[in-house]
């Protein structure tokens, strides 16, 4: 399970994407994060936000119960394979935003997983499409 150079003019909503990115803590982490909205303006300022989900901090998960990881997809749409032998799927995104955080609004209760991001800061790295870190049997089975 490699992950895949990509590009972030090519990045889109369902995605399952790790770049690094400089918290508050002032280190650069790496982070995956499922996409939900790519350029979202700041209500409050002209900057660009980059919402989603994040699945681990430097290779730790947030979420550690495939069960968990499995009823979220489900919740945020459908998964759709992008590279079979690596473990790399997109999620097909149903819906607005709004109506997909109040689907998943538990698990982001339980989990503390919704993050936003400066576009312009998570930009400025590489991006890479992530393998997610489930059982090839499951995924075959839900795809």
């Amino acid at each position: 399970m490699a992950k895949q150079t990509y590009s972030w003019s090519k990045v889109q909503r369902g995605d399952i994407i790790s770049f690094r990115y400089k918290g508050s803590d002032g280190q650069s982490t790496k982070r995956s994060v499922i996409v939900l909205e790519k350029r979202l303006k700041h209500p409050n300022s002209k900057n660009l936000l980059l919402h989603g989900y994040q699945l681990d901090v430097r290779n730790v998960p947030a979420i550690r119960t495939e069960s968990a990881l499995l009823n979220l997809f489900d919740k945020i749409g459908t998964p759709q394979k992008v590279d079979k032998g690596n473990n790399i799927i997109k999620i097909l995104v149903e819906g607005r935003s709004p109506q997909v955080y109040s689907r998943t609004k538990a698990i982001i209760q339980k989990y503390g997983i919704y993050r936003t991001y400066y576009y312009d800061r998570a930009t400025r790295n590489q991006v890479f499409l992530e393998p997610v870190k489930i059982d090839p049997k499951v995924l075959d089975a839900i795809l």
